[in-house]
């Protein structure tokens, strides 16, 4: 049976601010709080769901809320990495400024949350909301600290477990919620994650054909490529799709969900944040999995129903450290401007802001794996990388969307440029490290242990069946 952890009822302080709503001469009581919603999809590619321009029809339940909602084109994540991605997502800073920096690190040890950040759990439980947490695979179980703030935290048993298990379970909590009281609500989908065993029919709904051949063709896929440095080799069309299958079968278990959502009567001001953690290679660089900084790997999709916006398209690169300071920004909630203050993000949706890169590097197990560590900044046009020992390489993200020739060489004043501004950022981020006290371990329990193996993320060897973290 899955795993439920209660903690204690919102704070008596938190009660105190919700009585100041209804206090005044005579005023009344605010509105209501909206509901609040994330959905995060783990190993999700922005580029194989409908709404971002994919051929196959993969994706129609997320298509239908893409419909009604902001969609963020360029978002690009931190690392691609499942529990460093979503530290970011729920406390709004960088990787290497929380300290989290792989799902586990070298020699059986975890990293430790930073004690100077406050989660949006934390902060939301704060001012009034019951917060539950529906997570899919032992990267975000208890103990890695992501559960900081959830009243209710719920895990499987296993290592992992399919939608349908997780939405099972957070459609019995929603059924029992108080539909008066507001609510945060985290579920978390792991399903595209590799190795790719999508349940029938979704096993055998996409087939090789004329289009996907074309693909490979304008990917450069390569005839076989390797799961991890020393793991078996895939065919790369095969395990699209079979990929893709796991994503159409997840869709529909996100259709469950958010069938079930519109059917409360708060739907009309709940606000619904869909985040990919990251994407992964499917052949393109020669590489199946994730971990390192190319763009396959680091795009993700990013969309947010906001009842009081109209649907658009974003083009603005967007990061995970600004999902929620961007949803903030058209909520009218207590206390969110001292919660912001800790942030690295900023409002993505304003159209007035000054284009800014998104910042990501390399997971610390990739580099204990004998791949070179590296840094990259993602522009709207230019795409920057830059490895330790100091080789370069610089894409134009316009003509070169798949990353396959550098123009370092061609563009030296552009080169010069991004490295002075990922210069800056690596030292900004090492200074706030040091200042949240980020980066510190203790060591992984037995079973932990186990059930990371089990996904191939234990093991910091040379040839572990690592699914590139």
């Amino acid at each position: 049976m899955p795993v439920t952890r209660s903690r204690s009822a919102t704070p008596a302080g938190a009660l105190a601010l919700l009585l100041v709503f209804c206090t005044g001469a005579g005023l009344g009581c605010s509105p209501p709080l909206p509901d609040l919603v994330l959905v995060t999809l783990d190993t999700t590619r922005a580029d194989h769901l409908g709404h971002y321009g994919y051929f196959r029809d993969t994706s129609p339940h997320l298509d239908g809320l893409a419909s009604e909602s902001l969609v963020f084109d360029q978002h690009v994540v931190p690392m691609a990495t499942t529990l460093p991605t979503h530290t970011s997502i729920l406390t709004g800073t960088y990787p290497s400024e929380h300290g989290i920096l792989a799902n586990v690190k070298h020699a059986g040890e975890r990293f430790v949350p930073s004690p100077g950040l406050t989660s949006f759990a934390q902060y939301s439980a704060s001012i009034g909301y019951r917060t539950a947490a529906f997570v899919s695979a032992t990267p975000l179980k208890s103990g890695t600290g992501i559960e900081q703030g959830f009243a209710s935290f719920d895990e499987p048993e296993a290592s992992e477990r399919r939608a349908g298990e997780t939405t099972d379970r957070a459609l019995a909590w929603l059924g029992a919620a108080d539909p008066e009281a507001p609510f945060f609500l985290w579920v978390h989908y792991f399903d595209p994650h590799g190795p790719f065993s999508p349940p029938a029919p979704y096993d055998t709904m996409f087939q090789t054909d004329a289009a996907l051949e074309s693909l490979a063709v304008v990917r450069r896929l390569p005839e076989e490529a390797d799961r991890a440095r020393g793991g078996r080799s895939l065919d790369p069309l095969a395990a699209i799709n079979l990929y893709d299958g796991e994503i159409r079968y997840m869709d529909a278990e996100i259709g469950r969900l958010l069938g079930a959502l519109r059917a409360r009567p708060g739907w009309a001001r709940t606000v619904v944040v869909v985040a990919g953690d990251h994407g992964e290679s499917l052949g393109q660089h020669g590489e199946m999995g994730h971990g390192r900084v190319w763009g396959e790997q680091l795009r993700a999709p990013l969309m947010m129903r906001l009842p009081s916006e109209p649907a658009q398209r974003i083009e603005a690169v967007t990061s995970s450290v600004d999902i929620w300071p961007t949803a903030l920004a058209f909520l009218d909630l207590p206390g969110k401007d001292r919660w912001l203050t800790q942030t690295s993000g900023r409002n993505a949706a304003d159209s007035g802001a000054v284009p800014r890169p998104a910042f990501s590097r390399t997971s610390l197990r990739q580099d204990r794996l004998g791949y070179t560590p590296l840094s990259a900044l993602t522009t709207e046009r230019w795409k920057y990388l830059r490895a330790d020992a100091g080789v370069e390489s610089l894409f134009d993200r316009r003509d070169d969307p798949h990353e396959l020739q550098s123009v370092d060489a061609r563009r030296p004043e552009v080169t010069q440029k991004l490295r002075e501004e990922l210069s800056a950022l690596v030292a900004t981020h090492r200074a706030r490290a040091l200042e949240l006290q980020a980066g510190r371990t203790a060591p992984v329990d037995e079973k932990t242990r186990r059930e990371l193996e089990q996904l191939g993320y234990a093991g910091d060897e040379e040839g572990s069946r690592s699914p590139g973290d």
